[in-house]
């Protein structure tokens, strides 16, 4: 893995800690419907992260 690839998984990593920390704190002062849509979103991007990682660690289906 390049330094390049090295440093972007280090950031993604790290917002992916404030996504959750943020998904906690919000969903104390979200209507059910914003909840709802938040937890959405938040599963959609948890997804794409995680095959991202996967594809910059080569563990991807190729």
């Amino acid at each position: 893995m390049s330094e390049r690839d090295e440093a972007l998984l280090k950031c993604l990593e790290a917002l992916y800690g404030m996504v959750g920390i943020l998904s906690a704190a919000l969903g104390e002062r979200m209507s059910e419907s914003e909840a709802t849509s938040f937890g959405r979103a938040h599963g959609r991007w948890n997804s794409a992260h995680t095959d991202l990682l996967r594809e910059m660690r080569g563990d991807g289906d190729e």
